[in-house]
């Protein structure tokens, strides 16, 4: 017995799921050290990070006092410094975007295909590693600094860009008088996560 129009009801069933189909591009946990926990997207409790477990837009992840956590998404790699809360914002076929809300994390880019499809956000603007190579950007409440271990990083903000270049280190505000865009020129870093 055939339902009337049902294998043209399946065939726009299979067409609207074929649209609704998830990225080929996910991330997995790497390692953690210490309490790291995550909250997926849309849900409002917190859970403990566990090693290998799918990262996806929308996840958030914080590590507590002395904690870290790998992210891997195909060969590029986040670490999370201790005190750090991230937001994936978006993670497809065309864009790893992470939200750095607060404290330290570090990229390591290895396919020059990937280069300009990373992001790292901050309340100050934009960081995209434009080489391959390992840069880091730190993340407070009153600035936001990046720097190019190896490779190149472009900071894009509402009124100003910058190329920070191997080796180099930027400190980036802004100033509540002026509403502009500011930065200096500071040591780089060496501490165990950049280790």
């Amino acid at each position: 017995n055939r339902v009337p129009g049902s294998a043209s009801a399946r065939g726009c069933a299979l067409a609207a799921s074929a649209m609704d189909d998830p990225p080929g591009r996910v991330g997995r946990v790497g390692e953690t050290r210490g309490q790291v926990w995550t909250m997926e997207a849309g849900q409002g409790e917190w859970l403990n990070l566990q090693r290998n477990r799918p990262i996806t837009t929308g996840d958030r992840i914080t590590t507590d006092n002395n904690a870290r956590a790998e992210l891997q998404v195909g060969s590029t790699t986040f670490r999370l410094g201790e005190h750090t809360d991230v937001q994936v914002m978006r993670l497809d076929d065309e864009r790893i975007q992470l939200q750095l809300a607060e404290g330290s994390l570090t990229v390591r880019v290895r396919e020059p295909e990937l280069v300009g499809e990373v992001e790292v956000l901050t309340d100050e603007g934009r960081f995209t590693p434009r080489a391959v190579g390992f840069d880091r950007v730190d993340n407070s409440t009153r600035d936001s600094k990046a720097e190019a271990v190896m490779g190149e990083l472009l900071f894009e903000g509402r009124d100003s860009g910058l190329a920070i270049r191997n080796g180099q280190r930027a400190e980036f505000w802004l100033d509540n008088a002026d509403r502009a865009m500011h930065y200096s020129w500071a040591q780089p870093v060496s501490d165990e996560l950049q280790q």
